[in-house]
């Protein structure tokens, strides 16, 4: 199975803590979050990634490349403007066989990694997985509806506020889903949860599974709740 990872953000508000460094090389308990993410895809079997980052981020290309000879990495570099534009640029690379998706940025624990992977291994056919969870430290939490038997009948921000769960960051996807593109950018959708969303109402198969607490690291808050979570930080 490959993985492609989202790591072209800037950290425009960590930029006290990071410098010119981009965001993937933050440490969470003194270890990048993108060394963090590699180590749990590689212990779960997961060799062959796709990871895209900007153009100047030479430190974070040195990094990938030094770590080639651990695992196939595929480098992209592109200086996109979201989560979904980055998540565009790599359908060429993505479009022959369903793959997980991670953004960079987002902390959990291993055990929830891999009851996300083993659910995508027991459900290959569906065209989007998602995870979910029931914390919500987020600024603008994207809420996730589901109906019986796991499905997802609803994803979004707008509709769902008295919802009790939130996507969680972890995605298997069918490249079936990338037919959306066109239409997607027709309707002016510029997040990538909408276009989970849209993916959704579109009548694709999507499912879910509820995983416990994960952070989506911002800001200087979010390290500490991070490094709370993997319990290098006492409370």
């Amino acid at each position: 199975m490959k993985a492609a990872i989202l790591a072209a953000g800037k950290g425009t508000r960590l930029k006290n803590i990071l410098g010119e460094e981009p965001k993937a090389l933050l440490k969470i308990c003194g270890i990048p979050m993108i060394e963090r993410l590699l180590h749990i895809l590689v212990k779960n079997g997961i060799q062959d990634l796709v990871v895209i980052i900007r153009k100047d981020a030479t430190n974070l290309r040195r990094f990938l490349d030094d770590k080639k000879n651990e695992t196939k990495i595929t480098i992209v570099q592109e200086n996109t403007e979201s989560a979904m534009a980055s998540f565009f640029a790599l359908e060429p690379y993505l479009r022959n066989e369903p793959f997980l998706l991670f953004t960079v940025d987002t902390i959990y624990k291993e055990e929830d990694f891999s009851r996300f992977i083993d659910f995508c291994r027991k459900n290959p056919n569906a065209d989007l997985l998602l995870t979910a969870t029931s914390f919500i430290l987020d600024e603008k939490p994207v809420f996730v509806k589901f109906g019986q038997k796991g499905r997802i009948t609803a994803v979004g921000r707008k509709y769902l506020q008295s919802g009790r769960l939130v996507l969680a960051g972890m995605y298997y996807c069918s490249p079936k889903i990338y037919r959306e593109i066109e239409n997607a950018l027709k309707h002016s959708i510029e997040h990538l949860s909408d276009f989970f969303g849209w993916v959704v109402v579109n009548g694709y198969d999507v499912r879910g599974i509820e995983v416990s607490k994960v952070i989506d690291v911002d800001d200087e808050g979010d390290i500490k709740e991070a490094e709370k979570l993997l319990e290098c930080r006492k409370t």
